[in-house]
């Protein structure tokens, strides 16, 4: 993941994933029929299909499992989107990798059911690690197509994404990374349908330590900035600033950055309502 290079790792134990996302789990997940606004997406070729077309008009929230299972039979794709908010043991994963990279987390199931791909080529602006879980499917790389794409980069939907630079057929139990900027594409290949986990990976940025060093900065880089002032006191007010900005970023310590944002990230809740152990006052509990 330093280097930024595609990483692909063929598994010898088709079964490493398959507890994560069995597919009892998944119809039970849909027959509950609770998903959040916007978790659920039906695709094919970067194209949405409208919610009416799978949702009860009686009841927007809910799904329509009927028409959404006549829509897979005709080979879309259904995205489940921060499955890891949904199931325990994703969360985990998810969990396990924010914390060994120190990097922002989540995840996205993918269930594809006909040979289209659900996206066109395109490129995202995170890395991502592919897990797959069941069923195969092929994927492409065109390429590094965008150095580091941030918020308002966007990879065009008609692009020529170019030659393809490498391919090959993901199965269960296999491993695939991509660096963030980097164009692919997936397809079904013949067989039943696939399912794959996509964990996308955001570690912090430059501009994340410049925002960080902003909330803590000193009294200095906290005075009001106005437009109304003379010549002279823009004059001094830019000197001014230019000093705090030097002292500030002479006294910079990435470490310092990192242990703040181990502290200040995001916990994943942990509930146990069934705890049955009789514990003494003295016990100590330990994550």
């Amino acid at each position: 993941m330093t280097a930024r290079h595609r990483l692909f790792v063929r598994s010898s134990d088709p079964r490493r994933f398959a507890e994560l996302l069995p597919w009892p789990v998944i119809n039970t997940l849909f027959f509950a029929n609770r998903f959040a606004p916007g978790q659920i997406r039906v695709v094919q070729a970067s194209t949405d299909a409208p919610p009416s077309m799978y949702r009860d008009p009686a009841d927007p929230l809910r799904l329509n499992l009927d028409a959404l299972q006549s829509l897979a039979a005709q080979g879309i794709s259904i995205v489940i989107n921060g499955i890891d908010k949904l199931v325990p043991t994703v969360a985990a994963v998810s969990t396990l990798l924010e914390r060994h990279l120190r990097a922002r987390s989540w995840v996205n199931a993918y269930l594809s059911f006909g040979k289209q791909s659900a996206f066109r080529p395109h490129w995202d602006r995170h890395d991502v690690v592919v897990l797959h879980l069941h069923g195969r499917k092929r994927w492409r790389s065109y390429g590094m197509g965008s150095s580091f794409p941030a918020k308002g980069h966007v990879f065009e939907r008609n692009a020529d994404p170019g030659p393809v630079l490498w391919e090959d057929v993901l199965a269960p139990g296999d491993v695939l990374f991509l660096p963030r900027g980097e164009v692919h594409a997936a397809e079904l290949e013949p067989g039943a349908a696939s399912v794959h986990l996509t964990v996308g990976i955001q570690p912090p940025r430059r501009s994340d330590v410049l925002e960080w060093i902003a909330k803590g900065a000193d009294e200095a880089l906290r005075v009001d900035v106005l437009p109304h002032w003379d010549a002279d006191e823009w004059q001094r007010h830019e000197m001014l600033l230019k000093e705090a900005l030097h002292r500030v970023v002479d006294g910079l310590d990435l470490r310092a950055f990192f242990a703040d944002a181990d502290r200040t990230r995001d916990h994943r809740p942990a509930v146990n309502l069934g705890i049955t152990l009789d514990m003494h006052a003295g016990t100590w509990l330990r994550p």
